[in-house]
């Protein structure tokens, strides 16, 4: 029995779970619907429904750079012209493969909760230190890859909780010697300032600590900018008529005592 719509027929997993058509799909239209689906999933809620999503997501990349290989293959070897004489070569279309989805999922593996508890130790221990090295730092945050996600946000909320009172207030008051470069890896890996709608979400409990960082981590402002703002400081609290409308008031005014004087 023939299929009515073609379409369906490619539309199978994963790209049912990321709500994809499969078709003309690059690894960042993936990573596009995978964050838009992930925000309707709360892991700990539903850890199945996270963990089939994932699966989704890893086979989906794995589709699209194997689709994206397969172009930059045909590209390199096909000719630039053909000779009128010559016949062209016909390459065989392979047929649409209706993806189903695997029995075992990819990458099915059991948290190592001992990773996590050492990469939390670790991350608060460097915090109780005041240590902020952007290489330290580094090292650690790359071990990350070995967990999941749910294990990822717990490490970040561990890693919030060591900012205790004392910690936020050496930050606040410049004591701690936090470094831009620190502030800049962190959003970059967890990104903590450019997505502050999710932290904000996921966290609402330091919301004041992601305010005091997220200030920090805002670039300096160039000269320009600076004398810009002075000026219309300066024009709200004493604002300047212009030299040649004074003029013409006075000269207005000049011209009416003149009339009414007439």
């Amino acid at each position: 029995m023939r299929c009515a719509n073609p379409m369906s027929a490619r539309r199978g997993w994963p790209w049912t779970v990321l709500d994809l058509d499969g078709v003309d799909i690059d690894r960042r239209a993936v990573k596009r619907a995978y964050a838009k689906q992930l925000k309707l999933i709360d892991p700990q809620q539903d850890p199945k429904g996270f963990q089939d999503l994932r699966v989704a997501y890893e086979q989906a990349l794995r589709m699209a750079e194997t689709k994206q290989r397969g172009e930059r293959t045909a590209s390199s070897t096909s000719t630039p012209s053909a000779s009128p004489t010559s016949a062209p070569t016909l390459q065989p279309q392979m047929p649409p493969v209706d993806w189903v989805k695997p029995a075992v999922a990819v990458q099915d593996r059991t948290p190592d909760p001992n990773a996590l508890s050492a990469l939390s130790e670790e991350g608060q221990q460097l915090l109780k230190a005041r240590n902020f090295d952007p290489d330290t730092w580094r090292s650690l945050l790359n071990r990350l890859v070995h967990l999941d996600l749910v294990q990822t946000r717990q490490f970040e909320i561990d890693v919030l909780g060591a900012f205790d009172a004392d910690l936020f207030m050496d930050v606040r008051q410049n004591r701690a010697g936090l470094p831009v470069a620190w502030l800049d890896l962190i959003d970059d890996r967890l990104g903590w300032f450019s997505q502050g709608l999710d932290f904000q979400r996921n966290y609402p409990q330091h919301i004041k600590l992601w305010q005091l960082l997220r200030d920090l981590h805002r670039p300096p402002l160039t000269t320009k900018q600076i004398e810009t703002l002075r000026k219309k400081a300066e024009l709200k609290r004493d604002p300047k008529v212009p030299f040649y409308l004074r003029w013409w008031v006075l000269l207005g005014g000049y011209v009416g005592l003149i009339i009414w004087a007439a």
